[in-house]
């Protein structure tokens, strides 16, 4: 699983990071730490969730350890309310991912605002949620297959 952050997080900032659309890209560590914490619950879910927003962290210029902080608590959550994800249908469990997604997406720009960080005028910000969300759902299906087959194991990710 580390080597598919750890390449999630490469092709985020060589080829995600130009996929624009209206002014913002995918966020695929955030799309797969949903997805993980939807399809393998909630301890597996912070779990990765902390690991993706560590490698985030590493190419953003935030305060470091805020990404984790975000991504483990969104993994915890979608993992809290995602058992039984794998009976989706892959339209529900896009659309799932979406609905994560944007409320993480959210709350990232309320934490960010709340500590001081330039906030976005609310059309911008409406923008970024529907684009983001959108991104979630077309990314939602590839990357649970990816970390569906990728061999998980306790012992790596403590």
């Amino acid at each position: 699983m580390l080597i598919v952050l750890a390449t999630l997080a490469v092709l985020q900032e060589t080829i995600f990071n130009n996929l624009v659309i209206a002014g913002y890209h995918p966020d695929t560590l955030l799309s797969a730490t949903v997805v993980a914490g939807l399809s393998l619950g909630e301890d597996m879910g912070a779990r990765i969730g902390f690991l993706a927003g560590l490698a985030a962290d590493l190419f953003t210029t935030t305060a470091f350890g805020l990404e984790a902080l975000v991504l483990l608590m969104v993994g915890y959550g979608a993992g809290r309310t995602g058992s039984g994800a794998e009976r989706l249908s892959p339209a529900s469990f896009s659309l799932s991912t979406g609905v994560w997604v944007i409320g993480a997406t959210s709350a990232y720009a309320l934490l960010g605002a709340i500590l001081g960080a330039p906030a976005l005028p609310p059309s911008r910000l409406a923008t970024l949620l529907v684009v983001s969300g959108a991104w979630a759902i077309a990314l939602a299906v590839p990357l649970g297959k990816l970390i569906r087959w990728t061999p998980v194991s306790y012992t790596h990710l403590t």
